[in-house]
């Protein structure tokens, strides 16, 4: 689930060490220079890969960062970036939506039960009532 949508704008002072896997790039901290003279060092940032090829050092850029409350993910995740004469650039890979996902399966099968049950009592009933065999034995029983 993400929160705390946040956006810091400035010129990138120091990236600091990162550990790179399959989806993102994983930085230890990350400084930024703010235009009104204050420093911001951002802890545990996550950013993906493709994003990862606009962040260098010395460039002046927006920063749009939310934070994941995910076991399986870092607290603090970039998800867009705005630089001068470009456009904002954003993405956010789909395992920081895994949770959504299994939300949207977990209705759909929901959704399969509840239209399922219904169906499947009203043509047994329809079978039971056109049904030869449930008539001789009503026949038999007397009814």
């Amino acid at each position: 689930m993400a929160k705390n949508f946040k956006k810091i704008s400035g010129i990138i002072t120091m990236l600091g060490n990162s550990i790179a896997t399959n989806l993102a790039k994983n930085y230890t901290v990350i400084e930024i220079k703010e235009k009104n003279g204050r420093t911001t060092t951002i802890q545990n940032v996550a950013i993906s890969s493709t994003l990862d090829n606009y962040l260098n050092v010395g460039d002046e850029m927006e920063l749009y960062l939310v934070k994941f409350y995910d076991k399986a993910s870092y607290p603090l995740y970039i998800y867009g970036i705005k630089t001068e004469n470009k456009e904002p650039i954003g993405f956010i890979p789909s395992a920081f939506s895994k949770q959504k996902n299994g939300l949207i399966i977990i209705g759909i099968i929901m959704l399969g039960f509840i239209l399922t049950m219904p169906i499947s009592l009203y043509l047994f009933w329809l079978a039971s009532k056109k049904s030869n065999l449930i008539k001789q034995m009503k026949a038999e029983v007397g009814q």
